[in-house]
């Protein structure tokens, strides 16, 4: 719901979700969904709101699993302090960073394209299109498998985009 654009009724739904899966005693995912949690409170303008669960799930990564989606809240995490434009920017670029080389660690090819393009568009919105491409170049590369699935297409034209600057 919160993907499709009903970030009220979403974030509710997603809220109650966590609640109910806390409440079996299952705590496997839980992470990740706090993190997914935080980047839809992040775009319904609550982006403090969106720090917080996002803080959450880093915290909580090595006891209760989401290693495999470290990149992911690293990257979620860091567009939210980016997109802030103040002196949290800088941050938000050093964790999409850390997103990347985290992705490229774990051989994880779709998350590290996720960061990448985060990586790239945030370089591209300060007129470093050079470093934008040399970031997307290589993780567009790295996808042998799925080339026609969204975040491929998106990359493919970014990186066009970008080189046409």
């Amino acid at each position: 719901m919160a993907q499709s654009g009903d970030l009220d009724e979403g974030i509710e739904r997603m809220r109650e979700g966590i609640a109910a899966i806390s409440t079996t005693g299952a705590e496997m995912g839980l992470p990740y969904f706090n993190a997914l949690l935080g980047e839809a409170l992040g775009r319904a303008g609550r982006e403090e709101e969106g720090l917080v669960e996002i803080d959450r799930a880093l915290a909580a990564v090595d006891e209760h699993g989401g290693r495999l989606q470290l990149s992911e809240m690293l990257r979620l995490k860091g567009e939210l302090l980016a997109a802030q434009r103040s002196a949290r920017c800088e941050e938000g670029l050093a964790l999409i960073r850390e997103a990347v080389v985290v992705a490229q660690r774990q051989g994880a090819c779709f998350p590290g394209l996720r960061a990448a393009i985060s990586l790239a568009r945030q370089l591209a919105s300060t007129g470093d299109f050079h470093s934008a491409c040399a970031v997307l170049q290589p993780a567009c590369e790295a996808i042998s498998e799925g080339s026609g699935l969204t975040d491929a297409r998106v990359a493919r034209a970014l990186l066009a985009e970008l080189r046409n600057r």
